[in-house]
C-alpha cells in the first residue's frame, strides 16, 4: 500500500498524534467485515471505523433483513429520507460521506450463516445481533487466525464475545474457541468471589439475561413478553443458568435478578436504544482499532466476554476457564515476522547404511545458531534436503528442535516449517502437522510437477486455499530453479499478501525489482525476505526485513552484523562487512547445497557431514576452500 498522503496526515493528525503513524498505517492498510450491517450497534461501530481510517470496510446484509427493516435507534444516523430498497445506497452514501479515504463495500447473502468472499481478507470479523447458530457458522468459515467479535445489545443490556484468539485465564496462551463452549463454561473463582454488589451486578445482569434469552428462542421460537407466565419461565431461566454458572447467593450478595426486575427488563429485550448503540459501538471500535494497530493480540476488555448493564451504567469483564481448549498457539494472531535473519538448517545424517537422521547434531545446531543471532529457524528447507526425508523424519526433525529451543531458554523463537507438496490437500495436512510438532509458520513451494499446467491464476489458488485452511501462517517460497521455472508474478503476489494468513515471501528468485514492489506491503502483515544474504544490504535498502540465508548456519554472526550495521544507519560499515559476507558465501556457493552442511560442521565441529546418497559429498578440494574461507571472517 502507499505511504500516507498529505491530505490523510492531515486528516488523520491527531489520531496519528495519539497512536503513532506505524499504528495509522495498519489501521488504514486492514479490511474489517461486519455482519448484520443495518442493526445499531453494528452502524455505530462502522461509524468509528470509517472515522479512524480503516483502509476497507465490507458491510454484510442479509437479503431478508431489507424486507422488514426497522430504522430506529443508531440505524436511522445513516438510513432515512427513504425505503428499504435504497436503504443500502443510503447506508454506503452517508458512510463514504464520513471519509472517502475508505473502500466500502456491501454484500448482500440469502442468510448470514453463508460463506463471502471477504472473509478470505478480513483483519477482523464482527458479527452482530445474531443468534448463537449464526456465530457458529461464520466462526466456521474462518481462518483460526482471523479474530471473531460477536456482539449485540438486548435493549438495556449487551455482549462482546471473542472467539478466534482470545487468550486465558493465565493471559498468555492464545486459544480458538467454539462459541458452545464458552457459553457453557464457568467463570474462574476470582471472578465469583466479589464483594461489592455494584461489581456483582455489573459481572452477572447482562450475561445472564442474554444466555437466558437465546436459551428461551430456542425453547419457545418467539420473542418472551410480559404475560405472568413468560415471566415466571424466564425468571427460572436465568437462576438455572446462575445456578449452572456456579452462583450461589450467600448473605453477603443476592442473585442479579429477582421476579420483579425480570419483568421490568422483559419489554426493553426487543427495543433498539441508541446510547446502547453507541456506547457499545464505541467501545467495539476502540477494541478494533487496538488490536489492528497491535495494542494486543485480541481483546482488551473481555478475555472471554464481556456484558453491559446500562441501568447501572458498568461493563464487566470474564476470564472463563474452558474444559477444553482449542490449537493452543504461542506466538502473536496473524503473527508478524520478526526483523533479521533466519537460518535454513541442514538435516545432518548418521554415517550409517540407512543414512539415519542425527537428530541430536540437527537440533544442537539449531541452537548454537539462535544463540549467535539468527532470529529463526527454518526446518525442512531446500538446505535440508526436505526431498529425502520421510514425513515421519521431518516431524521427528521439527519436534527435537522445537524441544532443544525450548529447554534452553528460547521458547520465543519461531520455527518455519518447509511443508512444500505436489497437491493443496497434501500442503495443508503437512500444515496441521507442522503446528503439532511446533511450528509457528509454513513455508510452501508451488506444486511442480505439472508446472506447465500451472496459470498465475491457478498457482494463486492453491497458496488462497492452502492459507485459508492451515492452521499456521504461510510464506510463499518463490524458487523457479528448483520449480521448474514456475515464478508468481508481482501483481499476484500482490494479490495474495492480502489474505490475513499469508505472512511473507522468501524470495529465492533473487528479483530485486520485484522485491521493491513487495517491500511496501509491510502494512499488510507482508514481510519479504531475501533468499540469500550476499546482497543482504541492498534487499533491506528496497523494503525487505532480513533473510532466509544458508549462510546463517555458517556465519550467524556475520549476517547478524551486517543487518545491525544497516539498521543502525551505520551504511559505510554495513556495505564493509556485506563484502566479506559475499566473498564467503559465494566461496561456500561453490559446493551447492552440501557445502553449506559441511561448512557449518568446520565451524561447530560436527562429526558428519555427508548429504544423502545419491548426492556426492564435497570434494577435498572444497572441504580445504571453505576451511580457509571460514578462517578469513
Amino acid at each position: 500500500m502507499t505511504s500516507i498522503t498529505d491530505a490523510e496526515a492531515n486528516l488523520y493528525d491527531r489520531q496519528i498524534r495519539l497512536w503513532g503513524l506505524s499504528a495509522q498505517n495498519k489501521i488504514r492498510s486492514s479490511h474489517v467485515v461486519i455482519v448484520n450491517a443495518l442493526r445499531g450497534v453494528a452502524c455505530e461501530v462502522a461509524k468509528n471505523l470509517v472515522l479512524a481510517g480503516v483502509g476497507k470496510l465490507s458491510l454484510i446484509v442479509e437479503d431478508g433483513d431489507l424486507n422488514h427493516l426497522q430504522v430506529s435507534g443508531s440505524t436511522a444516523i445513516f438510513i432515512r429520507d427513504g425505503d428499504s430498497d435504497d436503504a443500502l445506497t443510503q447506508l454506503k452514501k452517508n458512510m463514504s460521506n464520513l471519509n472517502p479515504h475508505v473502500d466500502i463495500q456491501i454484500h448482500t447473502v440469502s442468510s448470514y450463516k453463508d460463506s463471502v468472499d471477504a472473509y478470505k481478507s478480513a483483519n477482523v470479523v464482527m458479527a452482530t445481533d445474531l443468534h448463537p447458530s449464526s456465530y457458529t457458522a461464520i466462526q466456521a468459515h474462518l481462518n483460526n487466525l482471523t479474530p471473531l467479535y460477536a456482539v449485540g445489545a438486548l435493549g438495556l443490556a449487551g455482549y462482546v464475545i471473542l472467539l478466534n484468539g482470545s487468550i486465558d485465564a493465565n493471559g498468555d496462551q492464545k486459544q480458538y474457541k467454539q462459541l458452545a463452549d464458552v457459553l457453557t463454561s464457568k467463570p474462574g473463582e476470582t471472578a465469583r468471589k466479589m464483594r461489592d454488589k455494584r461489581e456483582l451486578l455489573s459481572k452477572w445482569r447482562g450475561w445472564l439475561l442474554v444466555l437466558a434469552w437465546w436459551t428461551w428462542l430456542d425453547q419457545h421460537n418467539r420473542p418472551v413478553t410480559t404475560d405472568e407466565s413468560d415471566i415466571e419461565k424466564f425468571h427460572q431461566l436465568i437462576l438455572t443458568k446462575a445456578n449452572e454458572a456456579g452462583i450461589t447467593q450467600d448473605q453477603d450478595m443476592s442473585l442479579p435478578f429477582n421476579t420483579a426486575e425480570v419483568a421490568s427488563a422483559i419489554p426493553s429485550l426487543n427495543t433498539s436504544i441508541a446510547p446502547v448503540h453507541a456506547t457499545l459501538g464505541g467501545f467495539m471500535a476502540q477494541d478494533i482499532i487496538s488490536a489492528i494497530s497491535s495494542k494486543h493480540p485480541g481483546s482488551n476488555a473481555a478475555w472471554n466476554w464481556l456484558s453491559y448493564d446500562a441501568t447501572i451504567g458498568a461493563f464487566g469483564r470474564f476470564k472463563l476457564y474452558l474444559q477444553r481448549l482449542y490449537f493452543p498457539y504461542h506466538q502473536p494472531l496473524q503473527m508478524a515476522l520478526q526483523r533479521g535473519n533466519y537460518a535454513p538448517i541442514p538435516t545432518f545424517f548418521n554415517d550409517d547404511d540407512a543414512q539415519s537422521i542425527d537428530v541430536n547434531t540437527s537440533a544442537t545446531h539449531a541452537l548454537n545458531i539462535v544463540k549467535a543471532g539468527v532470529v529463526g529457524i527454518v526446518c525442512q528447507g531446500s538446505t535440508a534436503e526436505w526431498v529425502t526425508l520421510s514425513t515421519d523424519e521431518k516431524r521427528e526433525l521439527t519436534r527435537a528442535v522445537r524441544n532443544t529451543l525450548n529447554s534452553n531458554g528460547y521458547k520465543s523463537t519461531p520455527i518455519i516449517a518447509g511443508i512444500s507438496a505436489q497437491s493443496t490437500q497434501q500442503a495443508i495436512e503437512l500444515s496441521k502437522l507442522a503446528k503439532e510438532d511446533g511450528a509457528q509458520a509454513v513455508l510452501s513451494l508451488p506444486p511442480t510437477y505439472f508446472a506447465a499446467s500451472l496459470t498465475q491464476s491457478a498457482l494463486t489458488s492453491f497458496y488462497d486455499a492452502l492459507a485459508t485452511h492451515s492452521p499456521l501462517p504461510v510464506l510463499i517460497y518463490s524458487f523457479p530453479s528448483v520449480s521448474n521455472g514456475l515464478v508468481l508474478s508481482a501483481d499476484s503476489i500482490i494479490s495474495l499478501a492480502q489474505h490475513t494468513n499469508i505472512i511473507g515471501i522468501k524470495q529465492t528468485d533473487h528479483d530485486i525489482g520485484k522485491m521493491v514492489r513487495l517491500g511496501d506491503l509491510h502494512n499488510s502483515n507482508f514481510y519479504t525476505l531475501a533468499g540469500a544474504s550476499n546482497y543482504l544490504t541492498a534487499a533491506l535498502a528496497v523494503g525487505a526485513i532480513g533473510s532466509i540465508t544458508g549462510a546463517a548456519n555458517y556465519a550467524p554472526e556475520l549476517v547478524t552484523a551486517v543487518q545491525r550495521a544497516h539498521d543502525g544507519g551505520d551504511t559505510e560499515k554495513a556495505l564493509q562487512l556485506q563484502r566479506k559476507l559475499a566473498a564467503l558465501e559465494d566461496e561456500v556457493g561453490k559446493g551447492g547445497i552440501p557445502a553449506i552442511k559441511l561448512a557449518s560442521a568446520v565451524k561447530y565441529g560436527y562429526k558428519h557431514a555427508l548429504p544423502r546418497h545419491p548426492v556426492p559429498a564435497c570434494t577435498d578440494a572444497v572441504r580445504a576452500s571453505i576451511t580457509e574461507a571460514l578462517k578469513k571472517v
